[in-house]
């Protein structure tokens, strides 16, 4: 899952918001912008796992976190 920063409406590093937000990938996470209460994540095969709060969020409750497979890198 990768978040871009698309300019087409000239808005840029728009946070994904959420309470919750609970995340399932096959080759990787790519969350730049969030502002989320709680996390719950899991990338099942590979790929590498990158989410980032920014400023205007707070502190993050990470439920869950894994990651399977031998070519994920932590």
């Amino acid at each position: 899952m990768l978040q871009e920063d698309a300019t087409l409406d000239q808005a840029v590093s728009e946070p994904l918001r959420a309470e919750t937000l609970t995340v399932r990938a096959a080759t990787g996470i790519s969350l730049g912008f969030t502002e989320i209460d709680t996390l719950i994540a899991s990338n099942v095969t590979s790929g590498n796992v990158v989410i980032t709060e920014t400023a205007a969020g707070g502190d993050v409750l990470v439920g869950s976190l894994a990651r399977g497979g031998p070519a994920a890198s932590r």
